[in-house]
């Protein structure tokens, strides 16, 4: 069985694109590329809401991939985070760096939705 991620082009906050700061879900409504994979995995939005990154989850959930056996990101979360955040990239650039980034775990991604 393979493991997709979608991310929403019109609610993905990135280096350049969306509003607010960048958190798994802002008060604005956006989110990262690691915010629409801890939903996806099951994650209520309540949980994401003004969390930076998976770590600040790892009291509750268990993400495999995402939190170490410590709890802290794992080198797979803080390689993402580096570039969803990275300001240089154009969006080309970016969602073939995810996409990449993400088949390292077994995952595709599909990107649906247009920029605002």
């Amino acid at each position: 069985m393979k493991d997709y991620l979608i991310i929403d082009r019109s609610k993905w906050r990135t280096g350049k694109t969306g509003e607010g700061y960048t958190a798994l879900l802002n008060e604005n409504g956006y989110m990262c590329c690691l915010g629409f994979r801890c939903h996806q995995m099951g994650i209520p939005k309540k949980d994401l809401l003004g969390k930076r990154a998976p770590d600040e989850l790892s009291e509750k959930w268990d993400i495999p991939d995402l939190i170490n056996a410590v709890g802290n990101d794992s080198y797979f979360t803080s390689e993402a985070i580096r570039i969803n955040d990275n300001m240089i990239y154009t969006h080309e650039e970016r969602e073939k760096k995810i996409t990449e980034h993400f088949a390292t775990i077994g995952v595709i991604v599909e990107f649906t939705g247009k920029y605002k």
